[in-house]
């Protein structure tokens, strides 16, 4: 209403509400008197928010400021304490990873680094792991035990395992990760399936056999000038594919070739080597770096 204004107490950041004709305050909303034909188009409560209110923006702003600049003081204040007790070098080194990693808002590591001493008093909130079809269960437990609330993981358990040598633990199911274990056991899931990388000729493959012909191809290498020059040769588009006529192209977007002649070899270390792969290699590179000119 028109004499009425919405003020934010400085004390206590709540909200009130002043009646300049009747002088008067109150804590709870006045009530708008609507006309019938506005009463006829809407409901006739008002909702206010309290998040959307000018001074509330400033006074929580301000207050996320302050918060920050204590946090900053405190990072010093631990640093001098350092510097002026002295104390062991490795104690001393550890206090002042810790302070620099509360100073991040980021902290990137891998899973068994997440059990580094300079983390042990830190705490984090959302914890997001990378490949996480590729690690074991115990590893994942590592960065979830630092106050975990919400955990993101990514990854394609139909794709490269963890690497475990022991065919004793792999029996008993040491391999799995816990991102396979919670998708089988029927936790829901987003699968991401358009890929940009390959070659539709050779994405045909994994779509049809790992993911029930589930997997898209982007735009980009559904197009013509995804191809390098020595494999265009004539193109044609069908489908939203593209061919090469094999007449036209020097090699195919995939392509095997079986060496009949060539064999291993054991050298004078533990290694193999198969002298007839290296050469027809380095025949295909010079071709290779020739075309691409």
């Amino acid at each position: 209403p028109p004499h009425w204004e919405l003020r934010v107490a400085t004390d206590t950041f709540k909200p009130y509400w002043v009646d300049h004709l009747n002088k008067t305050t109150s804590s709870e909303p006045p009530i708008k008197i609507k006309s019938d034909a506005a009463k006829a188009s809407s409901p006739a409560t008002v909702v206010y928010s309290l998040e959307t209110l000018p001074e509330y923006l400033m006074h929580s702003h301000r207050l996320t400021q302050l918060i920050n600049e204590l946090e900053l003081l405190n990072l010093k204040y631990v640093r001098l304490q350092v510097y002026i007790n002295g104390g062991s070098y490795a104690n001393n080194n550890q206090l002042i990873e810790s302070s620099i990693i509360d100073e991040a808002a980021l902290v990137f590591t891998t899973l068994n680094s997440a059990g580094h001493l300079s983390l042990e008093n830190t705490t984090f909130r959302v914890v997001v792991i990378d490949e996480a079809a590729q690690c074991v269960e115990p590893s994942v437990l590592i960065p979830l035990r630092r106050g975990c609330t919400h955990c993101i993981m990514v990854g394609d358990q139909k794709q490269l395992p963890s690497t475990i040598f022991s065919q004793k633990v792999k029996a008993a199911g040491y391999d799995r990760p816990l991102f396979e274990r919670l998708i089988t056991a029927g936790n829901p899931y987003t699968m991401l399936n358009t890929q940009y990388r390959m070659h539709p000729s050779i994405s045909a493959f994994p779509s049809k056999q790992f993911y029930y012909g589930g997997l898209v191809d982007g735009p980009n290498v559904a197009s013509a000038s995804y191809l390098p020059p020595y494999l265009r040769g004539t193109q044609k588009e069908d489908s939203s594919t593209i061919t090469a006529s094999a007449s036209s192209a020097i090699l195919q977007s995939f392509m095997f070739f079986n060496l009949i002649t060539s064999k291993e070899e054991q050298t004078n270390s533990q290694s193999r080597v198969n002298l007839g792969e290296i050469a027809f290699c380095l025949s295909l590179l010079k071709v290779l770096v020739i075309e691409a000119k």
